[in-house]
């Protein structure tokens, strides 16, 4: 049977894609990061809001 050698210096290219696609799509990478964190944002400080203010007390009773 054929059998491949590799050298030691080199490394199988299965180690380098998501590295690669990174840095190819970094434009996208980065908008991507920036809306998902914009949400978990704009989430938590909502959530927040309606949780502790005391002008929303009784819209928590009626939601449960």
């Amino acid at each position: 049977p054929l059998q491949i050698q590799i050298s030691p210096r080199e490394t199988p290219n299965h180690f380098l894609t998501m590295g690669n696609w990174v840095v190819n799509h970094w434009l996208a990478v980065l908008c991507l990061v920036a809306w998902l964190g914009l949400n978990v944002f704009l989430f938590v400080h909502a959530f927040l809001k309606y949780e502790k203010d005391d002008k929303y007390y009784y819209t928590r009773e009626i939601l449960g």
